[in-house]
């Protein structure tokens, strides 16, 4: 197995599942791992940690216990349920705006079940 042999990680899509997401956390483990710090405003995101925990823990075996302090960037990054209410970097109020003028103008869909 390459994964751990000479310092080596191994950081893609296709560790668990083929996603964006699984490749931008395996990265990070991998440099974690390796010794850098996990980012202290993902720290603080509540879905963001909760992910690369799981991510961690099945592709290293270990639990990240964190390191920096609760309140700074990033705590309200994500609310509701696990954090499953994101509103950090890259989320704008207008995107928001121009959807619901979407689905009252019946050029998209409000709920998709």
């Amino acid at each position: 197995m390459l994964n751990g042999h000479k310092h080596t990680r191994h950081a893609a899509a296709y560790t668990m599942v083929n996603a964006h997401e699984v490749a931008c956390i395996s990265g990070i483990a991998a440099a974690v791992d390796l010794g850098a710090d996990y980012p202290e405003d993902l720290e603080r995101d509540k879905f963001a940690l909760l992910a690369f925990r799981l991510y961690y823990l099945l592709a290293y075996g270990k639990w990240y216990r964190k390191k920096h302090a609760k309140s700074g960037p990033g705590e309200d990054y994500a609310s509701g349920l696990y954090g499953s209410v994101y509103q950090g970097p890259g989320v704008s109020g207008e995107d928001r705006s121009c959807w619901k003028e979407e689905v009252k103008n019946g050029r998209s869909l409000e709920k998709w079940t």
